[in-house]
């Protein structure tokens, strides 16, 4: 099964992860970025008609474009597991602000040495999308009317919300503009887009994953379920086996 989830980043975070489950595995397989290359364009009129002059620039490189930029995570898995998906990027929002060092990732997967998963807030659904999946000895049949249509109502859809990110994007040009003329040189600029992903309240001081409370081992929960009859017994096995395999 493959997903893509789109990110807005502070930083940027390379490599491949692997998650591995009771119930199968996630690949990030591909994390692409594309930069903003809108060009934001301010006219300035004088009095005199001679002084009148346009002036073009990149506004992405005066105010930052990386917190601009459009990611977005391509994941394989055996399994789509929404939550845990959104747990992934949970994490890679918090290395890509700085708040986490990369090596937290290798850290969370050592089970042995942290059965129980720090309390943090998951990231927001609102870019994840589960666009292709398979099954072996299937060939899926496909309507050419019917892929004509979604294509055409897709395109549609892109028109309608590009517009509207454009206007946004063009406000926050002239709002940006206006900040960093009017701000003391002590402000730091505004790069709050992320945070719309990233739900919970924010605190001044940031409290490392490893230093938080830890919520309940699979384990824990699984015999509390068989306790109360909504999980069958062999399902504790099974779960023992698929946290000490390879």
């Amino acid at each position: 099964m493959h997903s893509s989830i789109i990110l807005l980043i502070m930083n940027s975070v390379t490599g491949v992860l692997i998650v591995k489950s009771a119930v199968g595995f996630l690949l990030v397989k591909e994390c692409r970025t594309t930069a903003d290359s809108e060009q934001c364009h301010r006219t300035t009129e004088n009095t005199n008609p001679a002084e009148h002059h346009e002036t073009e620039r990149n506004h992405a490189n005066s105010h930052n474009e990386n917190s601009y930029d459009m990611c977005v995570a391509t994941i394989e898995g055996q399994a789509f597991l929404w939550h845990q998906v959104r747990a992934i990027m949970a994490i890679l929002f918090l290395i890509g602000d700085g708040k986490e060092n990369p090596s937290i990732v290798r850290e969370l997967l050592n089970v042995e040495k942290h059965p129980r998963k720090p309390q943090y807030c998951l990231a927001s659904d609102l870019p994840l999308n589960l666009y292709r999946t398979s099954f072996p000895g299937i060939g899926w049949q496909i309507s050419m009317d019917t892929l004509n249509a979604t294509i055409s109502h897709l395109q549609g859809l892109w028109t309608q919300y590009n517009i509207q990110a454009t206007m946004i994007r063009r406000m926050l040009c002239d709002l940006e503009d206006d900040y960093e003329t009017n701000q003391s040189s002590s402000k730091k600029i505004i790069r709050h887009q992320y945070e719309t992903l990233v739900p919970g309240a924010k605190t001044k001081i940031y409290r490392p994953l490893l230093s938080r409370p830890m919520c309940e081992s699979l384990e824990t929960r699984v015999e509390h379920y068989i306790k109360k009859g909504v999980l069958k017994p062999e399902l504790k096995s099974q779960v023992s086996d698929a946290a000490t395999s390879d």
